[in-house]
């Protein structure tokens, strides 16, 4: 995958460039790898939404803050909610007391 191949290729930079890319599936594929900061996988997550919501929430490194805001969205996304849970880094939230 291009993604993949760009890690950590010999041109810096390239791989968040391909971040603004127009295509969902190349933004996706950057999305999915560590290095992004909160502020861009924020822009990818309001940008393409559900399409790359799963590929931000499974990577290890992404910050608590936008998987708190994927844990919030409406409607849910089953296959984020999935990634964020088995994050281990996940926001915790209080159960509410019945």
């Amino acid at each position: 995958m291009l993604g993949e191949q760009l890690a950590d290729g010999p041109i810096p930079g390239v791989r968040f460039a391909l971040a603004d890319d127009p295509d969902a599936k190349v933004a996706a594929a950057v999305a999915s790898h560590p290095g992004p900061s909160d502020e861009r996988l924020r822009s990818l997550l309001h940008r393409y939404g559900a399409r790359v919501a799963a590929g931000v929430a499974g990577v290890t490194a992404t910050p608590p803050a936008p998987l708190e805001e994927l844990t919030w969205w409406e409607p849910p996304t089953g296959r984020a909610l999935r990634e964020v849970a088995r994050h281990p880094g996940r926001p915790l939230r209080p159960s509410s007391a019945v």
